[in-house]
């Protein structure tokens, strides 16, 4: 069994950064949370992070495949490097206490019951942020998604495993409405969370740029043209009538509009302001907006499936 109690003595250019990174993050009593978090960092740069999160696998025999057998000497090399990067940024007590084990991930099974009273108020305050964040209208999915993966990589390094369609789940009910059609047409698709992450960047664009180009249409649609529409005070209030050498407007008490609307063969107004075809102009255009959400989606998530 190798023993590892300072890493000072791997000289090799390779090891440097991790070595001044564990030095400055010893273990002691009260930091198990940050030097769990910066053990994580330095396994993951190393390659070998993979050994403290399963348990250890059991030798093989002498008649198995040799992709068996180089997949445990793998893991045995792994496995060394790593209890040498954790027991030698441990305290000298703890050091003495984790000596017999023959694994890293029996070592941090027992640190993380050892330092529960640290671990488990954190974890519950992190699951705690994941659950109730959500994503207000108008924020940045890219702003969102950081927050997310920041809470998840933090449930993972306090030792509660969610598995990647659980994390994905999280992540869509955290999305707003606008996002609709984005989450009922997830089922359709297969994705990892990296995968998700640059879909949802994809489709916020595409939703911004399908309403600035409604918002132009309809501010060319309210805009009038001038010239004939455009009348005089006196066209407005009524007809002018000659008296002497001056002009006096004739009020028009008790007249209305003469004549039957053009739409709907009813008196008293105008086609223009006809309100059985002014109701049926709104509900058309309802509809016709509503279309071209659904068909936007559709053909949005089209692309995708393809």
């Amino acid at each position: 069994m190798v023993m590892c109690y300072s890493i000072s003595s791997m000289n090799s250019n390779t090891f440097n950064p991790l070595v001044t990174i564990l030095n400055q993050n010893k273990l002691m009593e009260s930091n198990f949370i940050d030097w769990k978090r910066t053990l994580d960092i330095v396994l993951t740069a190393s390659g070998c992070r993979h050994v403290i999160t399963i348990p250890s696998p059991l030798e093989p025999e002498p008649d198995v495949l040799q992709y068996v057998k180089d997949a445990y000497t793998k893991w045995t090399k792994d496995n060394e490097m790593a209890r040498c990067f954790i027991q030698a940024s441990m305290s000298s007590v703890l050091q003495h206490q984790h000596q017999s084990y023959k694994s890293a991930y029996d070592i941090i099974s027992n640190l993380m019951e050892m330092f529960a009273d640290q671990v488990r108020p954190a974890r519950q305050a992190v699951m705690k942020v994941l659950m109730n964040t959500k994503m207000a209208e108008g924020t940045p999915v890219q702003k969102h998604l950081l927050k997310m993966s920041f809470a998840l990589n933090e449930l993972d390094v306090l030792g509660a495993t969610i598995d990647t369609q659980s994390q994905i789940d999280m992540i869509l009910q955290s999305l707003p409405d606008s996002f609709i059609h984005f989450k009922i047409n997830y089922n359709k698709l297969e994705m990892t969370i990296a995968e998700l992450s640059r879909q949802l960047v994809v489709y916020e664009e595409i939703m911004k740029k399908e309403q600035n180009s409604l918002m132009t249409e309809k501010s060319f649609a309210r805009t009038k043209p001038k010239g004939k529409d455009s009348k005089s005070k006196s066209a407005i209030k009524g007809p002018k009538v000659e008296n002497g050498s001056t002009y006096v407007m004739a009020k028009a008490k008790g007249k209305g509009v003469k004549g039957k609307c053009f739409h709907c063969g009813m008196t008293g107004h105008w086609k223009r302001n006809c309100p059985d075809l002014l109701s049926k102009e709104k509900t058309s255009g309802m509809i016709e907006s509503l279309v071209s959400e659904v068909s936007f989606a559709n053909w949005y998530f089209r692309i995708l499936v393809c």
